[in-house]
């Protein structure tokens, strides 16, 4: 008999069974708390997500954070492209340049908004902070520059400063009461 269906005899009738890994992916199911689990209703936890460190329009705690993310925009998105994807805190020219050139070409911010999206989008996933792609779409695309400032704190408080044309690495948070440094 083959390795794939194995059965027993019955008599004059054969019996098949189902292959090991037929067997093995019917106890998975059932181990996930469909409705043929013997563990039905056993509850799985998610994992717990994070929240931003810094509220979206926080720039009043962070002034430096607030004019870089407002006059320097495009090279501010760069830095934490190249923060995220290279860690360096330069500029990606390639980046920063092709977005301008696109920009320009088209008269509207449409590769700036998708090169915010993506860092945005890759900085929540990395952090497992909470939030969607459609809002970081949104955010994106209607407070750029307050987004901009977002991360750039939120990079800076998790240890990857982005670094800045003309602003410094922005204070840590504060000590909460009972924590201890």
């Amino acid at each position: 008999m083959s390795d794939v269906c194995q059965g027993t005899v019955i008599g004059d009738v054969h019996k098949a069974q189902p292959p090991q890994v037929y067997q093995n992916a019917q106890q998975n199911y059932a181990f996930q708390g469909h409705p043929s689990s013997p563990v039905q209703g056993a509850a799985i936890q998610a994992p717990v997500q994070n929240q931003w460190s810094y509220e979206l329009l926080g720039c009043f705690q962070d002034s430096g954070s607030c004019l870089e993310s407002f006059f320097c925009e495009v090279c501010q998105v760069s830095r934490q492209y190249n923060a995220l994807h290279n860690n360096t805190n330069e500029i990606n020219w390639a980046a920063m340049g092709g977005s301008v050139l696109i920009d320009a070409s088209a008269y509207a911010p449409l590769s700036h908004c998708f090169l915010l999206w993506h860092v945005r989008h890759n900085l929540r996933q990395k952090y497992n902070i909470a939030g969607s792609p459609m809002g970081d779409a949104t955010v994106a695309l209607c407070c750029g520059p307050c987004a901009v400032a977002q991360q750039y704190r939120e990079l800076a408080h998790r240890g990857e400063w982005s670094g800045a044309c003309c602003a410094t690495a922005p204070r840590p948070l504060p000590v909460e009461m009972g924590q201890v440094e």
